[in-house]
C-alpha cells in the first residue's frame, strides 16, 4: 500500500501542480489552492469523525471563498459598529484578527497535523510548504503546553482506585507518572526529529485517538485506497479534481 505522500505527490503530478523538480507545489495561487483541496479530499478518505469536520473547516477558512466570507461578515453593519466601539482604528482590529488567525493556524498545524502518522505529516507539510519535522516540533510544543492533562487523568483514575484499600491515594503518583512518561517521550521524539530531520507520530493520548481513527478507516476502506498496480491513477486524480472543484469550500 502506498503512503499518503506517494499518493499525494503522484496525484498532484498528474494534475500538473508540481514544479519541475517534483519536490514542491507550483508557486501560483491557483495551483496552491487546488493542491490544498486535493490533500484535504485525499486525507478525508482515510479519516473519520471528528477529523473530517476539522479538516473541512480548516480548508474552508484557508480558501479564497472562506477569506472573502469572513471579511464580508466583519464588514456587516451591526458587526462593524460593534467593532468600531471597541477599536478606534479599523486597521488595528484587522491586525488583531490576522494575529489570532495566525495563532489558530499554527495551533491546528501543530495539534492536529503534527499528531498524525509520519506519512500524513509528510503529505501535510508538502501542502503547508514546510519541512515535515516542523509539524512534529510544533506538536511537541503543544503537547508540553497541555502536559498537565495527564496529571488530571491520573487523579481521576485515583478516585476510582480509592475504592481499593491497597492502592488508596494513588492518584497523585499515577498523575506524576503520566506527566513524566509523556514528557520524557516527547523529549526523545524531539531529539530524534532534529537529529534525523524527519517527522514522527505524536507521543501521547492525543495522537493515539487521532491516529486510531485513521488506522480504522484505512482498514475499513483498504480496497478503495491507492494500491500498487491496482488502481488507475489518472481516474483517481480526475475524480478528486472534479470533487474539489465542486466542493462547498471551492
Amino acid at each position: 500500500m502506498r503512503t499518503k505522500l506517494e499518493s499525494l505527490k503522484e496525484i498532484l503530478d498528474e494534475l500538473d501542480l508540481l514544479n519541475s523538480e517534483k519536490n514542491a507545489i507550483k508557486s501560483d495561487p491557483e495551483s496552491k489552492e487546488i493542491a490544498q483541496k486535493v490533500f484535504y479530499e485525499l486525507l478525508k478518505q482515510n479519516t473519520s469523525f471528528p477529523n473530517k469536520q476539522i479538516i473541512s473547516l480548516y480548508a474552508w477558512a484557508k480558501s479564497t471563498k472562506g477569506q472573502e466570507h469572513i471579511n464580508q461578515t466583519l464588514k456587516r453593519e451591526g458587526i462593524k459598529e460593534f467593532i468600531d466601539s471597541f477599536f478606534p482604528s479599523t486597521e488595528t482590529f484587522y491586525k488583531l484578527i490576522k494575529g489570532i488567525g495566525w495563532c489558530l493556524d499554527e495551533f491546528v498545524q501543530g495539534y492536529f497535523f503534527g499528531a498524525m502518522t509520519r506519512s500524513d505529516q509528510e503529505a501535510a507539510a508538502l501542502v503547508c510548504e514546510q519541512k515535515p519535522r516542523n509539524l512534529s516540533l510544533k506538536n511537541t510544543v503543544v503537547s508540553y503546553m497541555v502536559l498537565g492533562q495527564y496529571y488530571v487523568y491520573g487523579k481521576t483514575i485515583g478516585i476510582a482506585a480509592d475504592m481499593i484499600p491497597e492502592v488508596k491515594n494513588s492518584g497523585h503518583w499515577i498523575g506524576l507518572f503520566g506527566v513524566a512518561l509523556i514528557g520524557v517521550g516527547n523529549a526523545v521524539r524531539t531529539y530524534l526529529t532534529v537529529k534525523n530531520d524527519t517527522s514522527y507520530a505524536s507521543w501521547g493520548l492525543d495522537g493515539l485517538w487521532l491516529n486510531a481513527s485513521t488506522y480504522f478507516k484505512r482498514h475499513k476502506t483498504k480496497k478503495k485506497l491507492i494500491n500498487e498496480g491496482e488502481t488507475d491513477l489518472s481516474s483517481i486524480a480526475k475524480n478528486i479534481f472534479i470533487k474539489v472543484q465542486t466542493s462547498t469550500y471551492k
